[in-house]
């Protein structure tokens, strides 16, 4: 892949969760799922990044055990 076509790739994603969470919002975050029924749309939300967290946790362990730098996280100094 590409530098552009990962580019393209990621601001298409972007674009889809975007329009993701506003639809969202426009709802209601707290109402509950129209497939998950016991669960609202802001615990499909979390669970969503906790599981985002978990791969780069995983990844940042890879990448460490390597001796390579790892994934820097927002908000944290190093």
């Amino acid at each position: 892949m590409t530098k552009d076509e990962m580019k393209f790739y990621l601001a298409q994603v972007k674009n889809k969760a975007d329009n993701f969470i506003m639809k969202r919002e426009e709802e209601s975050m707290f109402a509950l799922h129209g497939v998950y029924g016991k669960l609202t749309n802001f615990d499909i939300i979390m669970m969503t990044i906790r599981h985002i967290q978990h791969h780069i946790g995983y990844c940042n362990s890879t990448l460490r055990q390597q001796g390579a730098k790892t994934i820097d996280w927002v908000g944290t100094e190093r």
